[in-house]
């Protein structure tokens, strides 16, 4: 009976395999940029790292592999992460831990531990991520908000104070306003009904212009129309001023003692510049409609 050929598949590893797998595996090891620590589970002891675990805690690799897991961690909290690590699954996850370096300067981490048995016992990987930058970020986030929480109440502060400031200045405004209107009542109109009685009709016309337009200017249509000279000429106003009275085309020209033609064409010339051309808007209603606001 003939010998079955022997499968290549079988066959056992060529000499160098073993060393070359090896070598690859330390190789994917050190690329890896956080820390990595193979130990023994029972005994703490750390049985190999790579590159980025020598560069985190500051030892040479020599030393490294001679120290114990509590040599890394930070006393000082009197634990260690060991009893988190998921039973039955050889899975674990810390989610912040302190860690020391050889200079004694400690750090927070985060860990990943995976565990398998093996012929020694069990062999843990930690994967051990330095969260140094991370915590460092969110503290500065913290003091961002922090800060922009605080300008935002100084800003609301100062808006509470503006609006007070605006509020006592409209009172005030108010309150002189009603005080010039007080004293022309009492101080100056008594004194232009005597002098009318007394002087001729070309006279005494003009002296009612002067009543109506000191009337004018003394109320609340006479302070908005005097925003109007932003758009309309000194003529203009001085119409706008007599139709907010109620004066008619007819009354108008007689109190400027123009025509009537005069005066319709100084109303267009009004409407348009106020945006009423093509509007049924009355010329005497809107202007009589100017109104400031009410003092809150």
């Amino acid at each position: 009976m003939t010998d079955r050929p022997q499968d290549s598949t079988t066959r056992s590893p060529a000499p160098g395999t073993r060393d070359e797998l090896a070598g690859r595996y330390r190789r994917l090891l050190d690329t890896v940029p956080d820390a990595i620590l193979m130990r023994d589970v029972d005994s703490g002891a750390i049985l190999d790292a790579n590159e980025a675990a020598v560069w985190l805690y500051g030892y040479e690799m020599e030393t490294l592999l001679t120290l114990r897991l509590d040599d890394l961690e930070h006393r000082d909290e009197g634990r260690t992460y060991e009893p988190q690590l998921v039973k039955g699954e050889g899975r674990g996850h810390v989610p912040l831990a302190t860690h020391r370096r050889r200079d004694g300067g400690t750090f927070p981490v985060e860990i990943r531990t995976h565990s398998f048995p093996s012929a020694n016992g069990t062999i843990a990987y930690d994967l051990v991520r330095d969260l140094s930058r991370s915590r460092s970020l969110e503290a500065t986030l913290h003091e961002q908000r922090d800060l922009v929480a605080e300008l935002q109440r100084r800003l609301e502060q100062k808006e509470a104070a503006m609006l007070e400031l605006l509020h006592q200045l409209r009172l005030e405004k108010a309150r002189i306003e009603q005080q010039v209107r007080d004293n022309v009542a009492t101080l100056v109109l008594p004194h232009l009904g005597r002098a009318k009685a007394r002087v001729p009709p070309k006279a005494r016309a003009d002296l009612e212009l002067a009543e109506t337009s000191l009337l004018a200017l003394t109320s609340p249509v006479g302070e908005s129309l005097a925003t109007l000279e932003l758009v309309l000429s000194p003529r203009e106003l001085e119409i706008c001023g007599l139709i907010a009275t109620g004066q008619r085309t007819k009354d108008v020209a007689q109190t400027l003692d123009i025509s009537t033609e005069s005066v319709g064409v100084h109303r267009r010339n009004i409407r348009r510049k106020l945006g009423l051309t093509g509007r049924k808007t009355n010329l005497t209603t809107y202007l009589a409609g100017l109104r400031p606001h009410a003092v809150r």
